[in-house]
């Protein structure tokens, strides 16, 4: 174990690094080693994690932290610690390993199953040669169950459920006691929250039902459920999930509708679609959806007592659940299409909250048109919804049927407001506290304890701290909730993303907001931030010790554990961008306009030389700055320009902040770029004549904007983007879905109809500027493509084609918005590269590029060689 804090880690060598630099390709990409997953015991003393390639797979690794030592162990694909804080379990090939923590003893079992090994408590199950085994882990003694095919424990670890081909058994593992519950065919099988009750779907006879068992009677109690009472032409469906309520009074499941016989009238022909305008869902979407349809389930919900109790659908075709159900209440709404809310006033949403113990439904007075993020609290005394329109949260105290804006004393913007969107999106909920005293409610910068009954005045828990210092501070859920549905601690972990420096910091708030503890990493990086990386934070179960992970632009994810937030401790050393030239991350700001400042991110190469001259390629989506601190890996392109990649091959890459005000699509763009080239410019280093763009989906449409509205740039790349808004206004994608969102309130940002509003539409419009474009352009496009048809580069194309403009278009078959093949993406990867070699830096011209390739010659020739 590397046992050093990171200020120091940032300057040495690592063990998984070589002298020689070498160049990114295809093997590198193979051969990159990642972090990939990590765990820390009960007790904290130990701490595992694996990290691996495509090429050589997974290595766990087992650190001590008492001691320092570290054991090693190649080829693992599934790791857990044992509940008891005594053995590390670990799958290596098709070997079990049971590795005792204290002395290091370790038991194996060869030839395991692939899948199907479970631990809990002082147990471990395991399947080989079609016998089920159930280890105890102190003892080593192990019991055989032959032909069982799998099973479950309950969360206390001191009962299993095993199937076998014809019955259900129940095991006490603590007793040593087993008993049959069932013969018959058995599908799902589930334990309640305490392990008291036992639920399955067991087939006698062609016929299936659920079957129930409570263990802590004293003679337990089997009931076979017969799921038709109080279903409305339904059944149970198979391999429905089984899922005990938290207090284990009722019991969900899933049905499925019976196959209704519908008369036909005077058909002449099925092969017409018949639109209608009053449809809800259009003919595309709804034919896309049949399959689906056929296979729909419904949830349903028994009492478990079951004295005179009768199953209640929940769901059916009419309504949906808006909301997982609790204990007592389910909130449904009848169906609706989301995606024309803000128009369509042919089904307007309708909240429903139905009693479990009553089937009484109440309807909910939320204003369906504008209602969203509809929530039931964790006691279930409350509903609240955020509504769109007045930008403020509500709160349906069931009891009373009171209606109370919360948070309405809240001086701040409880909604975002410089997104580019027409309407306000509200920044989210943290969490509840117990007994549904109060709830978190965040502005963009703090937390704020809020009353449901707007009794009490609102308090800033972070004592306006993140505002004051412009850190967006949010819960972390897994420490302040745990398993619960609610915050179950007084002082609350935070973790917040400084706006201005782009770093992650730290904080615990007292809810009383007595006190409020602001830890700042000595080192600046990412250690949890969610929309940065996808590594978790997890805390030890007896002690305050975490663990996390660390990364930054120019250092790769590891592994790190801390007590105090401000020091870490680094345990993993997993370094391959040491073997190559690797990139740094320089944060640009400059001024737009007199109104508005820009941010973005220069990507350079660690051997960069300010007396050289570099092309650039800028990228860009919406807003990415915040992955100042991200890491990016090398990867093969799907659609996109992967950085690392073309920094190693010699470019700077821009990656700027792209912000636009309704209606105005075109020209914020055009001036932020046009800024941002300005102010580059300025740079001795910056080759001005080989300023190249590449984006993909919107950021391909933003390119097109670009090159028709400009003319800085030697050579643009666009994947998948949009080149005429008023045919793709009129198109369906995304399943069938109108597009006419996306425009009017969604991400493109027009804030109208073409009708209402044609010449955004036509400003808008890189296709009616054809004839001004003098950027070169690479275009690719699948004519799978589901989000934005293949038409779209095809009208581009023949434009250009017909001007006599350079451009080439690449579609790739069986693909879609994205490259998903890995030779596919090598392809695009190399022609990416060779396009902008050959316009940026002066590189040979490949044949593809130069000539034809026939349709005659797909798959014999691909052009990628360089003409003599």
């Amino acid at each position: 174990m590397v046992k050093i804090f990171i200020v120091l880690i940032l300057f040495t060598g690592t063990s998984h690094s070589i002298a020689q630099i070498k160049r990114i390709d295809t093997d590198a990409i193979k051969s990159w080693l990642r972090l990939e997953t990590y765990e820390i015991s009960n007790n904290g003393n130990y701490v595992w994690y694996r990290y691996g390639s495509e090429m050589i797979g997974s290595t766990l690794v087992l650190c001590d932290l008492k001691n320092g030592s570290t054991h090693k162990f190649d080829k693992v694909s599934y790791s857990k610690f044992a509940d008891n804080n005594q053995y590390l379990i670990f799958i290596r090939n098709a070997e079990l390993n049971i590795l005792s923590l204290n002395g290091g003893a370790r038991q194996t079992v060869n030839n395991v199953s692939p899948v199907g090994y479970y631990t809990t408590g002082n147990w471990i199950s395991y399947n080989k040669n079609d016998t089920l085994y159930i280890r105890n882990l102190i003892t080593g003694k192990e019991k055989e169950y032959i032909l069982a095919k799998s099973l479950i424990f309950d969360k206390s670890g001191s009962l299993a459920l095993l199937k076998f081909p014809n019955y259900l058994k129940l095991v006490d593992l603590i007793n040593q006691t087993e008993k049959v519950l069932t013969y018959g065919h058995i599908g799902t099988i589930s334990f309640d929250d305490d392990g008291h009750q036992v639920a399955f779907l067991v087939e006698k006879n062609d016929t299936l039902s659920i079957g129930y068992y409570h263990v802590g009677l004293k003679n337990g109690m089997y009931k076979s459920i017969n799921p038709i009472v109080g279903l409305q032409d339904a059944y149970v469906a198979l391999n429905s999930p089984l899922t005990f309520s938290q207090d284990g009074n009722y019991l969900f499941f899933n049905v499925k509708a019976k196959d209704g016989i519908q008369n036909k009238d005077s058909v002449i022909t099925a092969q017409v679609d018949i639109w209608n305008y009053k449809d809800i869902f259009l003919q595309s979407q709804q034919i896309i959806d049949l399959s689906t349809y056929k296979d729909r389930t419904y949830q349903a919900v028994i009492a478990t007592k079951f004295t005179n109790s009768k199953v209640i659908q929940i769901e059916n075709d009419s309504f949906e659940l808006s909301f997982p159900p609790g204990n007592k209440f389910a909130i449904r709404n009848n169906v609706f299409n989301r995606s024309e809310l803000y128009w369509n006033n042919v089904k307007i949403p309708s909240y429903q909250l139905l009693s479990f113990k009553t089937n009484e439904i109440c309807i909910l007075p939320i204003n369906g048109s504008c209602a969203t993020n509809i929530m039931l609290s964790p006691n279930e005394m409350f509903v609240t919804w955020f509504d769109q329109y007045e930008g403020a949260y509500y709160s349906y105290e069931i009891s009373s049927k009171k209606v109370t804006e919360i948070g309405a004393d809240v001086k701040h913007f409880l909604v975002e407001r410089t997104m580019n969107r027409t309407y306000p999106i509200h920044y989210g909920i943290g969490g509840w506290l117990k007994g549904d005293e109060s709830l978190l409610i965040y502005d963009k910068y703090d937390s704020w304890k809020v009353d449901p009954r707007g009794r009490k005045k609102s308090c800033n828990i972070n004592k306006y701290y993140g505002r004051n210092n412009n850190i967006e501070f949010r819960l972390v859920k897994s420490y302040n909730e745990g398993e619960r549905k609610y915050i179950n601690r007084s002082e609350i972990l935070e973790t917040g993303f400084h706006c201005d420096k782009k770093n992650n910091v730290f904080a615990k708030a007292d809810l009383t907001q007595k006190r409020l503890s602001f830890f700042e990493p000595k080192i600046p990086g990412t250690y949890y931030n969610p929309i940065v990386s996808e590594y978790p934070i997890k805390r030890s179960k007896d002690k305050e010790l975490f663990i996390l992970s660390f990364q930054t632009d120019s250092f790769a994810p590891n592994v790190c554990v801390t007590t105090d937030f401000k020091t870490y401790n680094i345990l993993s050393d997993i370094h391959p961008e040491k073997q190559y030239k690797w990139l740094t991350a320089e944060l640009v700001n400059w001024n737009i306009d007199n109104n508005k400042l820009g941010t973005g991110i220069l990507y350079k190469p660690s051997d960069f030389d300010s007396l050289k001259k570099y092309p650039v390629i800028f990228n860009y989506y919406e807003y990415r700055s915040y992955e100042r601190y991200k890491f990016l890996a090398p990867a093969l392109s799907s659609g996109e320009l992967n950085i690392p990649w073309y920094v190693n091959n010699g470019y700077l890459v821009f990656v700027p902040d792209i912000f636009f005000r309704v209606g105005s699509t075109a020209e914020d763009i055009l001036k932020t770029i046009t800024s941002a080239v300005q102010i580059l410019s300025r740079r001795c280093y910056i080759d001005t004549s080989k300023l190249g763009l590449q984006g993909h989906s919107f950021g391909g449409f933003e390119t097109n904007l670009i090159i028709a509205n400009s003319n800085l740039f030697a050579a643009a790349q666009e994947s998948a983007g949009i080149v005429d808004p008023v045919s793709w206004y009129g198109d369906v994608g995304f399943g069938g879905r109108s597009h006419a969102a996306q425009y009017e309130v969604g991400q493109s940002n027009f804030g109208a109809t073409p009708w209402d509003n044609v010449d955004v539409y036509l400003k808008n419009s890189p296709i009616l500027k054809a004839k001004d474009i003098s950027t070169p352009l690479l275009i690719m496009h699948n004519n799978l493509d589901d989000a934005v048809s293949f038409k779209q580069a095809l009208q581009m194309f023949t434009a250009l084609r017909r001007l006599c403009k350079p451009t080439w278009l690449l579609q790739y078959d069986g693909e879609d918005h994205t490259i998903n093949q890995t030779d596919n993406k090598l392809d695009f990867t190399i022609r990416q590269q060779q396009f902008f070699d050959f316009y940026l830096k002066d590189a040979k011209k490949p044949v593809w590029m130069i000539e034809s390739i026939p349709a005659s010659q797909k798959g014999i020739r691909s052009g990628l060689s360089y003409s003599l």
